[in-house]
């Protein structure tokens, strides 16, 4: 794109920054100030001047054909807002309304007080934000802090970029760097609380949408088209057999966690490949998670869409074989579209139904011309790799002292997880068409802090390749290899892992320009969120099944992990009736899958070195790890999700399955049983858990597993028998077969067993009046929990019996 057309992009993706200020020092119309911003905030480049006039009279009549593309772009997003009627003598609400919560949208049946998000940046370290408050207003000093700590940023960025905005590509990662800040700074801040029925689209949304429409109405412009657009919708299908189909169990946790990130960053990396082709900028992309994208774009020719939708289906056919599917749909809208609400969710409806169908379609659209490579036999000669099955550069290697062989891609796979570990960053790089050698980008450079492996995508036809990294000068030092190489990258964006403040690296990186001169303003920052933590032994190597089963608590068995956030689709689909609320809707998700989850997981540290998170994204995770870490951990996230989704205001609910193996059952085994037990769970309700037996529960599962916990502390001390818990076992065995289930009956022997288990045993441990007061206490407690958790009593029992079991 040109200077001038990212000029008018950028206006877009700014113009109502001065609505932030005016909240934060209760001056001036937002139009003017949003001037001043742009004035005073934003380094020197040839077009300044007109970003500046743009955003400063966006209300008033359009003189120019910038300003119009800019008006007509905020006009159709802000058009996306469902407004309060005007009322005589009342058009205006107070602007220091908060936005409301995605899972709380309307009060309840009870009339409880809704609740809404606290105004303030998108951070991992305080993500209690997203439990929302009750509060409906926010303070002026919310707003200064938040305002004070934007301005930091922003001047750095402008420090960064002293010496001027001197060509397309530095004003294109100016653009990119700057919308990032905008997303941890305004992701909360809502566009214009005081004329929105409920405060549900906020200004970082409104500015994204608006830069992605004005990039369209640019296009359109240039191919003389008038108020037409695209919507492409992707989805990847085969996540689960590819994630869950190893073929081993050693070496079995590095490959499911490599093959997780792989899905996530292939997903991305196909839609950047879209919006590169089509001329667009990643600010096209409304949004990528969980196996999902949504691209808004200008009028494309569907013979041209096809031919790109063609050669990504192509890629995927020779980097997967078929294992992995992308479902593609799209659709056409116009201007009538985003003005009425009604014509935007139908067309919206249209681009879903179109991705259904297209599950039946993988790879239709290279099914007939390439028959063989599709549904032709694969050759297969000599060893096989001892993960995926594939006999191409294989090599022997030692497992368990025994020859086995593994393939390149899977050996690439592998050392991907082990990379990740101590990566900070991770690094997206378009690049042109027609590269002549595109194993020239394939960088594995350990020792030096860069990582490519399987994440060159060039090589089987896409323009992107993804690279990990330790340091932002080891990221520079690649862009300058490859510059010296003569290859030459378009876009270079860095994402900082798990981590939303960049304010270190804008900082970093204006230290090393005098190194690296005017690369620095050849890379954009931002943040991208990755499950990555990684349990490594006292030698520092990653643990695996064998070692994480070793370091459970009792039993040395490993503990695996589903949960599904239930109806999330269905809730999206009521939810969503604008791009906007796409955007933010799967924003929030992904941030609480991909970003929350493992937050909470690391809180324990004694946990740390015993959890891994495989996969997290959607609408659901997978986690394993040593036993006991990973129950308690399922309640750990339990709690902390319930206030999150807000399940006691009519949020969605959260369905799990949890088995408890031995660490050489293999992984797809696993999966599969696991996948059985949460289809059982659903089919009984959802909103619960089942370890074993039948569904629980939450609150049932919270109290089997504190009872159980106290159980084995009373075996532990000495203070019960271990052959208690087999008493309870064959109690519930015989209640389970009672035809009657004569409850009186059952409590009767229940307390005779309790009475038993806890009388002379404990007397003759302990001494004097200490025994009179501990006898009753402990046999109090544990007659109550027991009584009130009785239908729970075979996981009481189970999970007690795990804990105390001693193995050699």
């Amino acid at each position: 794109m040109r200077m001038q057309d990212l000029s008018i992009i950028f206006a877009a993706c700014s113009h109502d920054t001065g609505k932030f200020y005016r909240r934060a020092h209760r001056k001036g119309g937002h139009d003017i100030l949003s001037g001043e911003f742009i004035e005073e905030y934003v380094p020197e480049f040839h077009g300044k001047e007109l970003v500046r006039d743009i955003v400063s009279k966006h209300h008033e009549r359009p003189v120019n054909e910038a300003s119009k593309i800019v008006r007509e772009a905020d006009s159709l997003s802000a058009a996306e807002r469902r407004e309060e009627e005007e009322e005589p003598g009342q058009k205006y609400k107070g602007e220091m309304r908060r936005m409301k919560h995605i899972f709380v949208a309307h009060e309840d049946e009870r009339g409880a007080q809704g609740f809404f998000y606290r105004v303030g940046p998108l951070d991992l370290r305080d993500y209690k934000t997203l439990e929302g408050e009750t509060g409906q207003e926010s303070s002026i000093e919310e707003y200064r802090r938040l305002w004070s700590a934007f301005i930091e940023d922003v001047e750095l960025l402008k420090e960064l970029y002293s010496s001027g905005v001197n060509d397309e590509l530095s004003l294109r990662h100016y653009i990119k760097t700057f919308s990032e800040l905008s997303r941890r700074y305004t992701f909360f801040t809502p566009s214009a609380p005081s004329i929105e029925v409920e405060v549900r689209n906020s200004l970082y949304a409104h500015h994204k949408t608006s830069a992605a429409l004005a990039s369209a109405i640019i296009i359109n412009k240039r191919n003389n088209i008038d108020g037409k657009f695209t919507i492409i919708l992707g989805d990847v299908a085969g996540i689960q057999r590819y994630v869950y189909g190893s073929r081993m169990y050693k070496g079995a946790l590095k490959m499911l966690r490599s093959r997780s990130i792989y899905l996530s960053i292939l997903t991305e990396a196909i839609a950047r490949h879209i919006v590169d082709r089509l001329g667009l900028l990643p600010l096209n992309i409304i949004f990528c998670s969980g196996g999902h994208f949504m691209i808004l774009a200008h009028y494309v020719k569907e013979d041209e869409l096809e031919r790109i939708l063609r050669g990504v289906e192509e890629f995927l056919l020779k980097e997967q074989r078929g294992l992995v599917g992308l479902k593609l749909s799209y659709t056409y809208m116009d201007r009538g579209d985003f003005i009425d609400r009604e014509r935007l969710r139908g067309k919206l409806d249209e681009a879903r139904r179109g991705l259904g169908e297209s599950s039946l379609r993988l790879l239709k659209r290279i099914m007939y011309s390439g028959f063989d490579e599709v549904f032709g036999p694969i050759p297969v000669g000599g060893e096989i790799c001892y993960s995926c099955g594939r006999s191409e550069e294989v090599k022997p290697e030692k497992e368990d002292g025994e020859e086995a062989y593994v393939c390149e891609r899977c050996y690439l796979m592998r050392e991907l997880a082990k990379e990740l570990k101590d990566a900070r960053y991770i690094i997206a790089i378009s690049w042109g068409e027609g590269m002549m050698n595109p194993e020239e980008i394939s960088i594995d450079r350990p020792e030096e802090g860069i990582y490519t492996g399987p994440l060159n995508f060039t090589i089987n036809g896409l323009s992107i390749s993804y690279h990990i990294a330790r340091s932002l000068e080891s990221v520079l030092r690649l862009v300058d290899m490859f510059l010296r190489l003569n290859l030459e990258p378009r876009d270079v964006d860095i994402y900082k892992i798990n981590d939303t403040d960049i304010s270190s690296e804008l900082g970093e990186l204006k230290g090393l320009s005098e190194k690296y001169r005017d690369l620095v303003c050849r890379v954009s920052l931002g943040f991208k969120f990755i499950p990555k933590h990684t349990p490594v032994s006292g030698e520092g190597s990653i643990r695996e099944f064998d070692e994480m089963a070793k370091v459970s608590r009792g039993s040395k068995m490993i503990g695996y992990l589903k949960l599904d956030i239930d109806n999330l689709g269905r809730r999206l689909i009521e939810y969503c009736e604008t791009i906007s609320d796409f955007l933010t809707f799967s924003e929030i998700v992904s941030f609480i899958m991909e970003g929350c989850i493992e937050h909470m997981l690391s809180i324990e540290e004694g946990d740390r070195d015993r959890l891994y998170l495989i996969y997290s994204g959607g609408d659901d995770l997978f986690l394993v790890g040593s036993w006991d870490a990973v129950v308690e951990a399922t309640e750990r996230m339990y709690r902390g999700l319930r206030g999150i989704l807000k399940m006691d205001h009519g949020g969605p609910t959260l369905s799990a399955a949890l088995n408890i193996e031995d660490p050489k059952t293999p992984v797809k085994v696993c999966s599969e049983t696991l996948s059985e037990k949460l289809k059982k769970v659903k089919e009984a309700g959802k909103d619960g858990v089942m370890i074993i037996g039948r569904k629980i529960s939450w609150d049932g599962f919270m109290n089997s597993l504190e009872t159980a916990k106290k159980i084995s502390q009373y075996i532990d001390e000495g203070l019960v028998s271990r052959s208690f818990i087999f008493q309870l076992s064959r109690l519930i065995s015989d209640y389970e077969g009672d035809p009657e289930k004569a409850w009186t009956i059952y409590r009767y022997r229940l307390k005779y067993i309790i009475s038993r288990s806890l009388g002379e045993d404990v007397k003759n441990k302990l001494e004097g009046r200490l025994v009179r007061d501990l006898k009753p206490s402990v046999g109090r407690e544990v007659y109550r929990s027991i009584s009130e958790n009785f239908i729970y009593l075979t996981n009481i029992s189970y999970l007690a019996e795990l804990y105390t079991r001693v193995e050699g």
